[in-house]
């Protein structure tokens, strides 16, 4: 979710941290805007597609993928 309409095909750094296990995992990495869509006032559902992204964000995700709720 971003609180601005980003332009498609936009280039952005974006970080986050995904806590996990009792860990917080940071995630870091440079994607391109695929749509970005109002959804009220909860702001702008953004998809995105990573153009680059170092291995330990890699695997951060991946675990994330992979982890049992």
């Amino acid at each position: 979710m971003s609180p601005l309409q980003i332009a498609k095909g936009k280039i952005c750094n974006i970080a986050f941290d995904i806590p996990m296990d009792g860990e917080v995992h940071k995630v870091s990495a440079i994607s391109k805007t695929h749509d970005c869509v109002c959804v009220g006032t909860a702001g702008f559902r953004t998809r995105l597609k990573f153009v680059k992204i170092d291995n330990s964000s890699r695997q951060a995700i991946t675990e994330l993928m992979r982890y049992g709720y």
